[in-house]
C-alpha cells in the first residue's frame, strides 16, 4: 500500500458576508511549503498544490492532516495516479484550488501579451513603433536634447600641469 501526501496549505476564499471581499491571510491566499520527515529523518519538503508518494505513514504525518496542512490519500496501483496526474487536465486542479472563475484578477483577462508558437508570430509591433503613441505618466518633458549624429567627442581632455613644488611634496 503506497500513501500520496498533497500540500493543501491554500485554503478556499473566504468571503466577508456584506462586502464580498476575500478574508484569508496572505498565508492562506499563497500557501507555504511542507516539511516531513519519514522514518529514516531525511528531511522531504512538498511545496504548495504538490504532491508525493510515501510507502508508509507517520505519526508526523498523520498531525500534519489533522492540522489541515496536508490531505493523505491510500493508493492501490502508482501507475494510474501518474497518469492521471500527467494526462489530467491542470485546468481544472487550478480552478479547484482557487475556488471560482470569479477570483481571477480583472487585468489577467485583459493582457496585452499573448503566447505563440515559434516562428509563428504576426505580431506587428517592432521597431520601436510601438511607442509613438505610448504616454509618458510624468508629464510632457521639461526640454528636448538634440544631437547631430556627425558631432565627435574629444578622445582626451589635458590635464594641468601640475608645478615643480606640487610634485615634489608628492614624491615625498
Amino acid at each position: 500500500m503506497k500513501y500520496k501526501i498533497t500540500n493543501t496549505t491554500v485554503k478556499a476564499p473566504k468571503l466577508h458576508p456584506k462586502t464580498g471581499a476575500d478574508l484569508r491571510s496572505a498565508v492562506e491566499r499563497v500557501g507555504h511549503g511542507i516539511t516531513i520527515r519519514p522514518n529514516n529523518n531525511e528531511h522531504i519538503i512538498i511545496q504548495t498544490n504538490r504532491s508525493r508518494i510515501f510507502d508508509h505513514v507517520n505519526e508526523g504525518m498523520l498531525r500534519l492532516q489533522r492540522g489541515k496542512f496536508i490531505r493523505i490519500e491510500e493508493i492501490e496501483d502508482v501507475s494510474e495516479v501518474l497518469k492521471n496526474h500527467t494526462l489530467g487536465n491542470k485546468d481544472d486542479a487550478r480552478a479547484a484550488v482557487r475556488g471560482s472563475s470569479e477570483d481571477v484578477h480583472a487585468a489577467v483577462e485583459n493582457r496585452i501579451a499573448r503566447a505563440s508558437e515559434m516562428g509563428n508570430d504576426s505580431h506587428e509591433q517592432r521597431g520601436g513603433k510601438e511607442t509613438e503613441e505610448a504616454i509618458n505618466p510624468d508629464g510632457e518633458p521639461n526640454f528636448v536634447v538634440r544631437a547631430d549624429k556627425s558631432f565627435k567627442r574629444k578622445q582626451k581632455v589635458e590635464k594641468p600641469q601640475l608645478s615643480d613644488e606640487v610634485t615634489a611634496e608628492v614624491e615625498k
